[in-house]
């Protein structure tokens, strides 16, 4: 949200990833400065999930907008098992 120049200055806070119903797209640069959105199984494995986890979804017949709302709304299990390894 907001001013979106790229790229970020690593002197400041990056930014923050929200989930809103507006219908906009994560975007992650690619090349230089082109940019392309988060395919549902990236949505999928930066939240830890597996692959095979991700074939199970797609074999099931869940939509692509469902998958990356269950990838949103999950707890990156990953994230929080090396934030417990640190204490």
């Amino acid at each position: 949200m907001g001013n979106m120049s790229f790229p970020d200055s690593i002197e400041k806070p990056s930014r923050t990833l929200t989930a809103n119903s507006s219908g906009r797209e994560m975007m992650v640069i690619a090349h230089g400065d082109r940019f392309r959105k988060l395919t549902p199984k990236e949505y999928y494995l930066l939240q830890g999930f597996t692959e095979r986890d991700y074939n199970s979804v797609i074999k099931e017949g869940i939509p692509e907008g469902q998958i990356k709302k269950q990838a949103g709304n999950a707890v990156t299990v990953t994230t929080i098992e090396k934030i417990a390894e640190r204490f």
